[in-house]
């Protein structure tokens, strides 16, 4: 049969040992988010939700469609692999550098006239 003075004694030490080691997570928890930069990552996240709330709420914004060019059948996945986007027949490149299909009547960065028109 077991003492209950050295029952008492493990239960205590066994709380103790939770409430440190909660102790030591609440402290620490600042540290690692700041290391992580959750607490940074969270703003932000707040940010582009409030801002998409705002432009939600201004109604429906005028985008013109953007077509994103499949890459070439069997190329690497790298940003040097062949593209559509590269082919003059299909796209054309603005004088700010973004790529357009080649029947859109602008630029959908800078909103420049297709040359071509």
């Amino acid at each position: 049969m077991a003492n209950p003075a050295n029952v008492r004694t493990e239960v205590i030490y066994v709380l103790g040992g939770l409430i440190f080691v909660i102790i030591v997570i609440l402290i620490t928890r600042e540290y690692w988010c700041w290391y992580f930069k959750i607490n940074r990552i969270e703003r932000l996240l707040r940010e582009i939700v409030s801002t998409l709330k705002e432009s939600k709420a201004l109604g429906p914004v005028d985008t013109p469609s953007v077509v994103v060019p499949p890459r070439a059948v069997g190329s690497e996945m790298s940003p040097h692999a062949a593209t559509p986007a590269h082919d003059p027949e299909h796209f054309w490149r603005c004088s700010c550098g973004s790529v357009n299909p080649r029947n859109g009547a602008v630029c959908w960065v800078c909103q420049k006239p297709n040359p071509d028109d």
